[in-house]
């Protein structure tokens, strides 16, 4: 016999509510250890995605920067051109998702 069901049976009008509490508190508990693996995933997946992006960007400015001071070009104009370069890897992933997107939905 379980404990909740002698505490039923034992104190008929007590035993059912405490009853209740109890596997509300086990329910409680429970859900605390509930792992969103979706969520985790999608989180783990936006940070490397993140931090793709950020290498990427890092390694074409400075390859922009590299090339550009070796070509004796203005500070001014690499500083201007590097950054905006270094942008176009977003663009350039955002097209390509949205061509993905169009091609799975045809």
């Amino acid at each position: 016999m379980t404990g909740g069901k002698a505490l039923e049976e034992r104190a008929p009008v007590a035993g059912p509510m405490v009853n209740e509490v109890v596997n509300q508190i086990m329910d409680g508990v429970a859900d605390s250890y509930h792992v969103d693996s979706h969520n985790q995933a999608t989180d783990e997946a936006l940070e490397a995605y993140n931090k793709a992006v950020t290498g990427a960007q890092g390694s074409v400015e400075q390859a922009i920067r590299d090339a550009a001071a070796r070509e004796g070009m203005d500070p001014k104009y690499i500083n201007d051109l590097a950054p905006s370069a270094a942008g176009k890897i977003k663009d350039g992933y955002g097209s390509g998702r949205d061509t993905y997107e169009v091609i799975q939905h045809a």
